[in-house]
């Protein structure tokens, strides 16, 4: 192959390789995960628009997809359909003194149609400054904390 050829060859694959990656960011959409159970902490993550995805990050066999706000702000809660089952429940989201959610979610944002997107980087710094420790002592008289979301309402005027 002469080198005009295989320059040619290295921009298609080069342009290729730059399709992919572009494919798989649109796959991909940001989230806020509040884990509760393995390291209880909030942190945005990039997660595919997968239902068996959200299964596995959630730790569960059926989600509910609740419309709530979250300091004012409009947002779909991907939760545990069957938290409140579990032996070790925990809370993840309250209004006030009022638990709304338990088990482990993802907080993602809804496209205005039927859909759900991926949050904007604002959109997850909302929500995270919306988050705080919460507690309670185990069997071994250990305090045990984890991040919960906060100010999660039904309606903004909540």
């Amino acid at each position: 192959m002469d080198i005009k050829r295989e320059l040619e060859v290295m921009k298609e694959v080069k342009e290729a390789n730059e399709r992919h990656l572009q494919e798989w960011k649109d796959s991909m959409m940001l989230a806020v995960y509040v884990d509760v159970y393995d390291t209880g902490r909030a942190k945005t993550i990039r997660i595919a628009r997968d239902l068996e995805e959200y299964y596995r990050l959630i730790g569960c066999d059926t989600v509910t997809m609740p419309m709530r706000y979250i300091g004012g702000k409009q947002f779909i809660i991907i939760a545990d359909d069957e938290g409140t089952f579990r032996k070790d429940c925990r809370v993840s989201a309250m209004n006030g003194d009022e638990p709304m959610l338990v088990g482990n979610l993802l907080v993602v944002a809804f496209d205005g149609v039927e859909d759900i997107r991926g949050l904007t980087k604002e959109e997850a710094d909302h929500v995270l400054q919306h988050t705080k420790g919460r507690g309670r002592m185990d069997k071994k008289g250990r305090l045990d904390i984890w991040e919960i979301l906060t100010d999660v309402t039904y309606s903004e005027e909540d």
